[in-house]
């Protein structure tokens, strides 16, 4: 789906545009945060405006959700999904940069996904190596690779304040993964950010499920750039190997965007995403 597509399906410039949104909502907004939503609008009204907007659409309703969220004094969960190269990391890591750099560093908790996969060491040993594992059908790129139960559990924990150990997986072809090795204190907001964090056995464990979207050919230029080869060579393994991914990303990835209460832009400057992060969140945090 093109983003002029994802545009037109959740009517982001509509709402922005008009005030029914507002006015239906009068009788449970106070005015404090009613010039606090009419802010935040004419924020992402500007951001639309961009050659490559942050902010490509987001649910009816949300600027509400999210302003009555941060006005609570409750922890606030975000799951952040995107496909592999879809520059969901690289955002996440601004977001936090922004907020932390408006509300202090103790503001914001991150729980990266990916040290949520399942040990499959003895594979390993057994078959003689991380690349004869993926030879022999084994797949990262599945929502079975991933404890999203665990996950489930421990981002459950710290919206209710309790902090964490999260596993460690090794980043190192061992496969090992190292259960509730990492500590992880909660905060006001907390990260979780990975690929299948709107799947269905994880995503109510999050106030605010946000996906990233980067078209097809960004995400194919970034995986071979990243491999350091040329996606003309239809022989090398680098390419079969792209080709399962976005095979399972089309199963298992895209359908959770469907989910998603807002939709990111990975085509979007890292400065674009600071910038207008920290607006928002002064913008709520100051309430108007």
């Amino acid at each position: 789906m093109n983003n002029a597509a994802i545009l037109n399906k959740f009517s982001l410039i509509n709402k922005i545009q008009n005030n029914n949104g507002l006015n239906t909502q009068n009788n449970v907004i106070s005015f404090g945060n009613r010039t606090c939503y009419k802010k935040l609008q004419r924020i992402i009204e500007n951001d639309s405006k961009q050659p490559e907007p942050v902010i490509l659409s987001l649910k009816e309703g949300f600027l509400q959700k999210a302003i009555k969220l941060f006005k609570e004094e409750k922890v606030v969960t975000a799951g952040i999904a995107g496909e592999s190269n879809s520059g969901k990391t690289t955002l996440t890591e601004k977001i936090v940069e922004g907020i932390r750099g408006v509300a202090g560093e103790k503001t914001v908790s991150v729980v990266n996904t990916d040290n949520y996969y399942k040990d499959f060491s003895a594979l390993v040993r057994k078959l003689g190596g991380f690349v004869q594992v993926l030879q022999s059908g084994y797949s990262l790129d599945v929502p079975k690779a991933v404890d999203l139960k665990q996950l489930r559990i421990d981002c459950k924990k710290l919206k209710q304040g309790i902090a964490v150990k999260i596993p460690e997986y090794k980043r190192d072809d061992t496969g090992i993964s190292i259960p509730a090795a990492i500590p992880i204190k909660s905060a006001k907001l907390v990260i979780s950010e990975g690929l299948f964090n709107l799947h269905p056995r994880v995503r109510d464990a999050f106030d605010i499920k946000l996906y990233v979207h980067t078209p097809d050919e960004v995400i194919k230029d970034r995986w071979y750039m990243r491999a350091g080869k040329s996606p003309f060579d239809k022989n090398d393994e680098t390419h079969f190997h792209f080709q399962d991914v976005i095979a399972k990303a089309i199963k298992n990835i895209r359908p959770t965007k469907a989910s998603a209460d807002v939709i990111l832009n990975g085509k979007a400057s890292i400065q674009s995403v600071q910038e207008l992060i920290k607006n928002i969140y002064k913008t709520i945090k100051n309430g108007h």
